[in-house]
């Protein structure tokens, strides 16, 4: 972790700490296919400057939309993996059937 900020606000010190490298989060990483057809997916990325970047969130051929901090995708429930990209980092999502 590396210190991105240091703020004074009430006589207090406060320290923001970021990766080096930027945090993606995905709400799961494991879903059951069932008969409703898709599953959603959410997922935030703080970029390396500790910033929120759900533009540079990415999952191969499927669209996402924005929703503030997070993008959400909609992944068909046929069993399969979903690799989510943002920047250097990279997460695994399965679909397995029931």
């Amino acid at each position: 972790m590396a210190a991105t900020s240091c703020d004074k606000s009430d006589n207090r010190s406060v320290i923001r700490l970021s990766d080096p490298e930027g945090t993606l989060e995905v709400s799961d990483t494991a879903f059951v296919a069932d008969d409703s057809g898709h599953a959603i997916l959410v997922a935030r990325y703080r970029n390396e400057d500790g910033l929120f970047d759900p533009g540079k969130i990415l999952i191969k051929d499927v669209p996402g939309t924005i929703e503030g901090d997070w993008k959400t995708f909609s992944l068909s429930t046929q069993p399969g993996i979903y690799e989510v990209t943002a920047g250097t980092l990279s997460v695994k999502v399965h679909v397995v059937s029931q």
